[in-house]
This record gives C-alpha cells, structure tokens and sequence, in this order.
C-alpha cells in the first residue's frame, strides 16, 4: 500500500507518539484524580494480572506474527488463521475463569467480583492483542501514516469520553473497562475493514496450516518456557505488590510507570519501523546494514530516553502536588526511582528485537529466564512483610520500583553483549555510565541554581516558572555538551554541523 522510508514512518510515529502521549497522559490524570489511589491501584492490577495471563497463553506468538509478516509478503489464509488462534486465546481465558474454583478465584484476583474479573478479561484482550493484531499488519506493508493517525484519533476520543465519565460522576473501574472494550473494538473493525477493501492481502500466496504450523514453532517453541517464566514474572509484581502492599501502594507504583512512558516516546516511535528493517535486512543476507541500523539506533535512543527522565527526576515531588494533589503524595519516590526505569527499557526493546528479528530466540529464552528468575525472587524479597515465613524487606511500590530498575539494568546489559557478539561489534556498557551520571547531574544543577536565581525575585515562588526555566537551562547545557562531544548522543561532527546549519536557516533565511 505504502512504500514510504524509514524516516518519514519514524517522524510521522514520532509525532503521533508525542501527541498520544500528551493525550494518554491527560486521561490517565483525569482516571487517577477520579479514582483515588486505592481504585487506581485495583484498575492497575486487573490490567496487569490479564496482561500477564494473555502473554502466556500467547507464547511469543505475536513477537513471530510481526516477525514473519515483515520478511515477506503473506496470503489471506495466513492472517485468517493467526486470527483463528487469537480467538483460541480467548477462548482459553474465558473458561479458564468461568470455571476455576471461586475459592481460587479469590485468591488470585483478592476478592474482586467475576463480573469485573471478566471485563478486565476483555478489555485487556482488546486492547493488547486485537488491536496490536491489526497495527502489526499496518506496519508490516508499510502504512505507518494511516496506522498512527488512527492511533492519534482513538487516543482523542478516549480523552473525551473519560473527560464526559468524569464530568457526569460515573467514572469506575467497571465503566472503564466496559469504554476500553468499545472504543478499541471499534478501531479494530474499522481498520480491518480498510484493509480488506484495499485488497493489500491477497490469494496468490498460498499457505497449508501445516507450514504456517512449522514456521511458527521454529520461533515459538525455544521461547514457551521463557513465557511460562515471563507470566509469573508479570503476574507476581502485581500480585505480590497488591498482596503485600495493598491497592494504595498499587496506585503510587502505577503513578511512576504511567509518568515514565513518557521518557519511552522515541523509542515506541521507532522500534516497529525498526523491527521491519532488521527482519528484512537479516533475511536478504545484508548483516552490513543489520549493524548499522543496531549502532544508529542504539545511542540515540538512550540518549533521548536518558534526557527526558533526568530532567524530571528532580522535580517528582512537585510534579505528583501538581497533576495529582496531596493524595498521592507518597508516590514521589517510586515516581523518581521509576523515571529510571525507560532509560535502559529503550535498550531492552532494541536488543529484544534484534533477538527476534535476526531469529535468536533460543538464546533469548535462555536469557529472558535466567533474568526473570531472579526478578522474582527479588520481588518477593523487596515486598514480603517483615514477619513472614520468609521475611522480606515490605517496601511496597518503592520496592517494586527498585527491583525494576535494577533487574533491568542487569538483564538489558546481558542481551546487548550477546546482540554486539551477534553482529561483531563492541560491546559499549562505559558509555550508559557517562551518559546517565552526566544528565542526572545536570538535572539536579538546573533545579539548584534557577530554584536559587528565581527565589531572589517576586514571582520565584512558583513552582511551575522554577520547573519552565529549569528545563530552558538544562536543554541548552545538555545541547552545549553535545556540540562538543557529539558522541554521547549518537552523532558526529557532521551531522552537527549540519544541524546547525538547518536551524539557522530556518532562523533567517536571508
């Protein structure tokens, strides 16, 4: 449909993804203030405990779906039957909670009813699988454009109904689950209908279940032990958390993920488009380009993720009494701590992906086990109370965020030195240390020395003008270290100059 390259479909996700972002931010304002901590934290766990259940019974299926559709081209009956399986998967769900035991029932899901149970079943479906289902198609025969203008519009609309819920006083964690499932399902119809009417799928590539059985169990079955590992990795953060700490630590975790997307704008914005490279290039043959893609990727995208985070590090106290007020006041830590964390989940996807693009599942099974075992054990270390049979630490969210943090570091390091083994590159572990020391230190020194400037003056009280001209600041002491150590965000003299030399343009064109 769309042959578009790699840059218009970065800056055109890019964009989409910066106003989602702005988009998914507010609403999310808007649910938390509504909700409270307790019902935020209980909103948060029904959708994470699903999200853990569905990539169990997915078994990497997804990951191989989008693998394979980027290689080649693929008929109807392919999709018809990946499509086949997603039902399966609910399907499995679904009996799985009508007829399990109310007695467990309640122990899994702490006393929440099967009726809300069963739409955060739904819900987490729609949203996670049938709408990524349709996405990775778009992606995969290039139509980012349309792909990410439906994304854009599905996210204004969210904004508005979540605006009227709230408005009307009816917001709940049920009329929220029940928006979710209408609104995506929707989309999904929507596009799905485009692409049938467009014929970009068609006859000609003939495919026998048993063939399309084979490509997918080359893929999948190395990583099935690695996503039964992978679901109780998921499942218990939640259900330890919630468990040990209760739903109002729930609601302070879920206030750090949610404000730590934010950091993860550049990285979400590019990583599909890279995904469809890598798979291309590796299966031409062409490791040369595979390389290249790998090391331009990488830095800059730590780099970005590294300068959104440590500008807000800083300020977490005052941005939790800004957009959430006294309430959730005690979220500032795991907040901070958190805003850590989508500065090396950037790498986890890249590495993650060059994994699966380049068909290294086995190793990737292996090392995704080996990382989430030790999650799991730290888990329960940071969350369990005090007087426990196996005492643990009772960190709550705070714990939770640090085993975050820290478990990713670790297991991120381990994949980037197998992908850099992979490709015959250098593994370039120095250059996280500098990099994230160096922008934290800048952050904090913004902070200090306009908090100082600003409080000389009549109107320094105001925390928003000290949180403006600290970011002004930190940009332009950030952009100074890059001018002369192009380095450090991926760049050269070169494309410097250039850049200078566009902005300047754009400044004066006489």
């Amino acid at each position: 449909m769309n042959h578009t390259g790699i840059r218009v479909r970065f800056v055109s996700t890019l964009i989409s993804n910066i106003l989602r972002a702005g988009l998914s931010f507010i609403s999310g304002m808007f649910i938390a203030r509504a909700l409270g901590p307790s019902e935020y934290g209980n909103l948060n766990f029904l959708i994470g405990s699903f999200a853990a259940f569905l990539s169990l019974v997915d078994m990497a299926s997804s990951s191989v779906f989008y693998t394979l559709i980027s290689q080649r081209q693929r008929g109807k009956r392919f999709f018809s039957y990946y499509a086949g399986w997603l039902l399966f998967q609910l399907l499995i769900l679904l009996l799985f909670v009508l007829f399990l035991p109310v007695s467990l029932r309640q122990k899994i899901w702490l006393g929440h009813s099967e009726a809300l149970i069963l739409l955060a079943l739904f819900s987490t479906f729609v949203t996670n699988q049938l709408w990524q289902f349709v996405t990775q198609i778009g992606e995969s025969i290039r139509d980012t454009v349309a792909v990410q203008i439906r994304n854009l519009v599905l996210a204004v609309v969210y904004v508005f109904c979540v605006v009227a819920l709230v408005g009307f006083h009816v917001v709940s964690v049920r009329s929220l689950f029940i928006l979710n499932i209408m609104l995506y399902f929707l989309f999904f119809v929507l596009y799905i209908w485009r692409i049938y009417k467009a014929g970009i799928i068609s006859n000609r590539e003939r495919e026998d279940l048993r063939s399309i059985f084979k490509e997918f169990k080359s893929y999948c079955l190395p990583l099935v032990i690695c996503g039964g590992i992978g679901f109780l990795y998921s499942f218990a953060d939640y259900w330890l958390l919630q468990k040990f700490g209760g739903s109002v630590q729930q609601g302070y975790y879920a206030i750090g993920a949610r404000f730590s997307t934010l950091a993860l704008i550049a990285t979400t914005s590019i990583l599909q488009v890279f995904w469809k490279e890598i798979a291309e290039a590796n299966s031409l043959g062409n490791m040369k380009r595979v390389s290249m893609l790998y090391h331009r990727v990488y830095r800059t995208l730590y780099f970005i993720g590294a300068l959104i985070s440590c500008i807000m590090i800083p300020f977490s106290r005052e941005i939790i009494t800004l957009f959430l007020g006294a309430a959730y006041q005690g979220a500032w830590l795991p907040l901070s701590l958190m805003f850590l964390y989508p500065v090396h989940q950037s790498l986890g996807q890249i590495t993650s992906t060059m994994f699966l693009a380049l068909g290294k599942t086995r190793m990737a099974g292996y090392i995704g086990i080996f990382f989430m075992a030790i999650s799991i054990i730290t888990a329960y270390i940071l969350l369990a109370p005090k007087l426990a049979v196996v005492p643990g630490l009772q960190l709550g969210a705070v714990g939770l965020a640090l085993k975050m943090v820290g478990c990713q570091i670790i297991g991120v390091n381990i994949m980037a030195f197998f992908v850099a083994k992979y490709i015959n590159s250098t593994f370039d572990w120095s250059y996280q240390i500098i990099v994230l020391s160096l922008l934290v230190l800048i952050g904090f020194l913004s902070k200090f020395f306009v908090g100082h400037i600003l409080s000389l003056l009549p109107f320094g009280g105001y925390t928003i003008l000290v949180m403006a001209f600290s970011g002004f600041f930190y940009l332009i002491s950030v952009g100074i270290f890059v001018c002369y150590f192009p380095s450090i965000a991926g760049l050269n003299t070169d494309q410097i100059k250039r850049g200078v030399s566009w902005l300047r343009d754009r400044i004066n064109p006489a």
